[in-house]
């Protein structure tokens, strides 16, 4: 991986940008070869509980999926790894919250958690709330929470209208 690291950074210093860089089906494949090496490795460390060496062999795979993710030519090659990234982020948030317990640092252990618990939310359409958040402007997000907040307004107003309402007519029959 860091190869290919290199040359995109090789790249960007070629070229100014990250735009013409790709990975083909078999370097992407080469990819995915190695971060199965790695996965048996930091479930090995995992039993032996070297969390360091999980946190750091986990936040690797990360970087394969994101690399293979933004650089393959291929579709497929593109998705294929994003399976595991909900068990690869699960596996790193525990290891992280491991050595913070180990550490006695306990908040900061279930505050690790709580973040990889919300890196893991939604992941399987993260793309395409992605691609949503570039088409919305905040204006419109604000004006959207003004209007709920006005349907919101009007529906206690009718039902405390109904209860009043509710409360004479009770009152009349009593």
């Amino acid at each position: 991986m860091e190869f290919y690291e290199s040359k995109l950074t090789d790249h960007r210093r070629r070229n100014g940008t990250e735009l013409g860089f790709h990975l083909d089906s078999d370097q992407c494949q080469s990819l995915r070869e190695e971060a199965v090496m790695y996965y048996h490795r930091y479930l090995s460390l995992f039993v032996l509980e070297d969390f360091a060496g999980v946190v750091r062999d986990t936040a690797r795979n990360l970087r394969v999926l994101d690399l293979c993710g933004k650089y393959a030519e291929e579709e497929q090659d593109r998705l294929v790894l994003e399976q595991y990234r909900p068990y690869i982020t699960m596996m790193n948030a525990r290891a992280q919250a491991s050595l913070l317990v180990e550490a006695g640092r306990f908040d900061d252990a279930l505050k690790t958690v709580e973040h990889g618990m919300s890196d893991i939310r939604n992941i399987d359409i993260r793309r395409e709330l992605e691609t949503l958040s570039g088409k919305i402007e905040f204006a419109w997000i604000r004006q959207a929470v003004k209007k709920v907040d006005d349907l919101v307004m009007l529906v206690r107003r009718n039902i405390q209208k109904t209860i009043a309402l509710d409360a004479v007519i009770i009152d009349l029959r009593g």
